[in-house]
């Protein structure tokens, strides 16, 4: 099928070779993932979320945000083509997100520097009850300040948060919100007040580029996935209106395997 399409291009759309030979090997490499990832797949059963994973790979190789989206334009084109040539088959790449050029991976902070700072004698019960509280549901700073009793359940550990577009939804809370959240008098603070405690908090055991609140929402959102939660919970935890949004958490794991891999991988 790559040939034929190759072929359509070249001879009938008349695209320069270079994008011809472009097209041609990363529909190649496409296909090896898939028959490497999800054997027995066909060119009719792939679907949105193996195009996700394989941009997910090739983030996480290394590969340039450009040479990416030509990838993922290759996909498209050429499932468009099949349909144009009147193929019944889907496009799984047509609503596929491609990275923006330079795009970040976000930041985390090390699990043992946050239990550090918990532990601390020197640190106030403040900013350990803001560290644990979204350590533990992965609100935003505002939704931190905005959090009043009454939106409590203390009988299922969870909080009503008001989100971006006033959109309501629902967190869970562990052990470290019972101990150190019940302090927290959040409408006394202004948001430049939390990011200064927080980061004085961490700064003497963490390594971290960023020591935020932010960082720390990172850190609950790559935790819940590294531990096998689906990225649509996720998702809806993190009162994300798009999962595209979340999927960037799915990039940093997979970066992280990577790395841990390269480190631990069996040698002779």
């Amino acid at each position: 099928m790559i040939d034929t399409f190759i072929f359509y291009l070249r001879d009938n759309r008349g695209l320069a070779e270079n994008t011809c030979k472009a097209y041609q090997e990363a529909l190649h490499d496409f296909a090896r993932f898939i028959n490497t990832e999800h054997a027995g797949t066909t060119w009719r059963t792939v679907t949105k979320r193996m195009v996700d994973e394989y941009v997910v790979k090739l983030v996480a190789d290394g590969v340039a945000s450009a040479t990416i989206k030509q990838h993922i334009s290759a996909l498209r084109t050429f499932y468009k083509t099949c349909r144009a040539m009147g193929q019944e088959i889907d496009n799984p790449a047509r609503y596929v997100s491609t990275p923006k050029m330079g795009e970040q991976l976000p930041k985390v902070i090390e699990t043992e520097a946050i239990k550090q700072a918990l532990n601390s004698d020197t640190v106030s019960m403040q900013a350990k009850a803001a560290i644990a509280i979204i350590f533990e549901t992965g609100i935003r700073l505002q939704e931190l300040l905005d959090i009043r009793p009454v939106n409590i359940d203390p009988e299922t550990q969870s909080i009503k948060v008001e989100g971006k577009g006033r959109k309501q939804r629902t967190v869970y809370y562990g052990e470290l919100t019972k101990k150190y959240g019940r302090c927290w008098r959040g409408s006394t603070h202004t948001q430049r007040a939390v990011r200064t405690m927080v980061f004085e908090a961490l700064k003497p055991y963490s390594k971290a580029e960023q020591l935020s609140p932010h960082a720390l929402r990172h850190t609950y959102a790559s935790t819940l996935l590294n531990n096998g939660m689906p990225l649509p919970v996720i998702q809806k935890l993190l009162g994300h209106k798009h999962v595209e949004t979340t999927e960037i958490y799915a990039k940093l794991a997979y970066n992280t395997v990577m790395k841990d891999y390269s480190r631990y991988q069996p040698r002779l």
